[in-house]
């Protein structure tokens, strides 16, 4: 780190009098914003009163740049280093350099190790021992250490370079393990939404078969009342055995109501107070008769009107005819219905397994990112 300061200090030397002044108005800029403890500090470590331009380009031609860098590092710790990287931005440039972004997170992260105690004793060690334990914080801190040292030629404009044929091919396993299970991540989210898709059609057309199903009930209601005007005009030869049967048994009924009816009309006869009260609790249980009388005739004539369409008499033939029409249509109403429930729970337990599927694939990529760190960044 101590090269790179340095190496601002011949950059600068060769910036024309605008690009100076550009950057002494950065440092200063930055050196403002900083708490007041902090100015005092780092201005007690300058051995200077102000932190002014004129101050900041003293200290710049008498001490040079990377003693003036090393002191903000120094004083401000962490914070000073997320706002090195729009500085090591503008000091690339000045190299004709051009970083990625994730270069700029890798250099911050460096300078935190290399400015304290875990990166001194790791560059007194070489580093080889520590590399080598199974650390997740240890690993953490090395990987931008390693990328530093990689870029270090370049910034450095060392004209041999280094070779990275290694490097990149170590990286390119678990790189290529990352694109793998996102790959299949993204297939299974896909197959995902195609089942999404293909429940809410299943589901539309369930409804649209329940509503069809309705329309159809009341049209064959409509021609089971029309056909029951006309059952007189069928001919006594032409009447089942069943169909006299209800109808016989559908007069007693109307007999009984009418008797009903009688009792309640002698009923409200009586006058005074004493059989007002008890024709009211009579005349109350006559209505729940009645009314059991008329259900009762509905339910056998609506019988008489069914074996009528199983007699199928010539003279109504245009009734029973559309009824059986209609009966088929409900009939397949019916069974897309159950179809589509049936698709609708295997796409539901479908869509159960994929989810599940889909989440542990989800973990073991953040798994294999937290084992490789900084691999989720590279794309």
């Amino acid at each position: 780190m101590q090269k790179i300061f340095e190496s601002f200090d011949a950059t600068i030397q060769d910036l024309d009098d605008g690009e100076n002044e550009q950057f002494i108005d950065q440092v200063e800029h930055y050196l403002q914003s900083l708490p007041l403890d902090k100015q005092k500090e780092i201005k007690e470590k300058l051995n200077i009163n102000d932190l002014t331009s004129r101050t900041i380009r003293n200290l710049m031609l008498t001490q040079g740049s990377a003693a003036m860098l090393a002191i903000i590092v120094e004083v401000m710790g962490f914070a000073a280093f997320t706002t090195l990287t729009s500085t090591i931005a503008a000091i690339t440039g000045f190299f004709g350099i051009t970083l990625s972004f994730s270069s700029y997170i890798f250099l911050t992260s460096a300078f935190s190790i290399l400015t304290g105690p875990i990166g001194l004793i790791a560059i007194a060690a070489g580093g080889g021992v520590m590399l080598k334990k199974q650390n997740d914080k240890v690993s953490k801190m090395f990987v931008p250490i390693g990328v530093v040292q990689l870029l270090l030629p370049i910034m450095m404009g060392e004209p041999e370079g280094r070779h990275y044929e290694a490097f990149i091919e170590a990286w390119m396993v678990p790189y290529e393990k990352q694109k793998a299970i996102q790959r299949e991540i993204h297939k299974l989210k896909d197959t995902y939404k195609e089942y999404e898709h293909q429940l809410s059609t299943y589901r539309e057309l369930k409804y649209k078969a329940f509503l069809e199903e309705n329309k159809e009930e009341q049209n064959i209601e409509q021609q089971m009342a029309q056909m029951a005007r006309f059952l007189e005009d069928i001919p006594e030869n032409e009447k089942s055995a069943r169909y006299l049967e209800l109808s016989s048994g559908m007069k007693p009924i109307l007999l009984y109501k009418a008797k009903l009816e009688k009792k309640i009309t002698l009923n409200d006869a009586n006058k005074g107070m004493f059989n007002a009260v008890k024709n009211l609790v009579a005349n109350t249980s006559l209505k729940s008769k009645i009314s059991d009388c008329d259900k009762l005739y509905e339910r056998v004539a609506k019988q008489r009107v069914d074996e009528t369409i199983e007699m199928k008499p010539p003279c109504l033939k245009k009734y029973w005819e559309a009824i059986a029409v209609i009966n088929a249509q409900i009939k397949s109403c019916k069974q897309q219905q159950q179809e589509c429930s049936k698709k609708i729970s295997e796409a539901e337990k479908t869509m159960v397994t994929l989810k599940e599927t889909i989440s542990t694939k989800e973990n073991d990529l953040k798994r294999h990112q937290k084992r490789w760190y900084g691999l989720k960044d590279v794309k």
